[in-house]
């Protein structure tokens, strides 16, 4: 009954969005027909989802679509905009388009046969909108994302082409896909632009967040800390590793490549957990980077050595799962920025690990740790 609901809730999502009309199979004149499913998840929320996706894999390169990137906000970026908000008390809300990807505007001319659950009486879908599962549904629908909020007078900045802000700066909007946060000193004037927003697509809104796309604000009259406590133990449970001994330290010792114990350890999904632990030292954690880089040299075939190495990093994340980055009112709104080398730190190719951090109101806003491509003479 619930799937039911879910379905019937997707199908008025369709019919009062005009995705597509009912045609003739000849109108196609000879293109492609796409097929399409239902796919069905429960959220994180316990609501039933239930969703129509055209299958994109039968698209044909330079006739069905052309371009299919469309970008979002630089994670340095949301840092800055974060920080900027807590050094000039700006207020903060959030919010998501619903069914944003059905909102896009196609330029081709796109048929889909509709799946079970529809009575078609032999017809077939010219798909009037974009639709979940083709190439260039997210290249649409920020396309059509980014002309109408020109038409309100925002403007993309050029350094990032998903944060825009009004003509006298007043306000800062960043996007990612259907995601967005919105910055302001005057919580009316961010009210206006949401109601706008509102007029052309549907929005769930939410005032002073806690968390935006995956990242989780802790607030204090004065400063906000952004943490991943979620997702940190989410990694934990998923590699069983709650119940482990915390570590004081990320990594023990910097053990050269030459040193490998030679048991190929096929069983552990490495390559998965040093892609989860990097996720989340790109985002929040810059004390794990060298650490996670480190590991992630040896993903093609891990031993003994790299398994262990990986747990480590899930030990001190154990006892470290409160860590973030704190922006404060009280520190200066400047720049600094630190850098360092080693000398030749991988033995086995004589290569030095370089890195940087570039703080910003009290945190770090970017930061990198990385292995030389030059073998360097002193």
């Amino acid at each position: 009954e619930k799937w039911i609901s879910a379905i019937n809730d997707e199908k008025k999502a369709h019919d009062q969005n005009k995705t597509w009309r009912l045609v003739d199979e000849s109108e196609a004149n000879g293109r492609k027909i796409l097929t399409s499913r239902w796919v069905f998840r429960v959220k994180d929320d316990g609501r039933y989802k239930a969703r129509l996706v055209v299958r994109g894999c039968q698209q044909q390169p330079g006739i069905d679509f052309e371009e299919t990137y469309s970008p979002v906000v630089g994670t340095d970026a949301l840092r800055i905009l974060v920080a900027h908000a807590v050094k000039h008390n700006l207020h903060i809300k959030k919010f998501d388009v619903r069914t944003a990807f059905l909102h896009g505007i196609l330029e081709e001319d796109i048929f889909m046969r509709l799946p079970e659950g529809y009575k078609s009486n032999g017809k077939i879908c010219k798909l009037e909108k974009s639709l979940y599962g083709l190439r260039q549904a997210s290249e649409r629908w920020h396309s059509r994302l980014v002309t109408f909020l020109k038409t309100l007078k925002l403007k993309p900045m050029i350094t990032d082409q998903c944060i825009f802000v009004n003509e006298d700066r007043s306000l800062i909007l960043a996007i990612h896909v259907d995601d967005g946060i919105l910055f302001g000193k005057d919580e009316e004037k961010m009210r206006r632009l949401l109601k706008s927003m509102e007029k052309e697509f549907e929005l769930t809104i939410v005032d002073n967040p806690s968390t935006f796309l995956g990242m989780e604000f802790e607030k204090t009259p004065d400063s906000i800390k952004i943490t991943q406590k979620s997702y940190s133990e989410n990694i934990l449970t998923k590699f069983r590793m709650m119940d482990a001994i915390s570590a004081s330290t990320p990594l023990v010792s910097y053990k050269p490549i030459d040193q490998k114990d030679g048991t190929k350890r096929s069983d552990y999904p490495y390559r998965e957990a040093v892609g989860s632990l990097l996720y989340l030292s790109t985002k929040t954690r810059p004390d794990l980077s060298f650490a996670v880089g480190y590991c992630s040299r040896y993903v093609e075939n891990p031993d003994n050595n790299d398994v262990a190495n990986v747990k480590r990093i899930m030990k001190f994340l154990k006892g470290t799962q409160e860590q973030g980055i704190t922006f404060d009112v009280k520190s200066p709104e400047e720049l600094r920025v630190y850098c360092d080398s080693d000398y030749a730190g991988d033995r086995s190719h004589t290569k030095s690990t370089s890195g940087y951090v570039i703080y910003y109101c009290g945190g770090p806003i970017s930061w990198k740790c990385l292995l030389t491509t030059l073998i360097l003479s002193e």
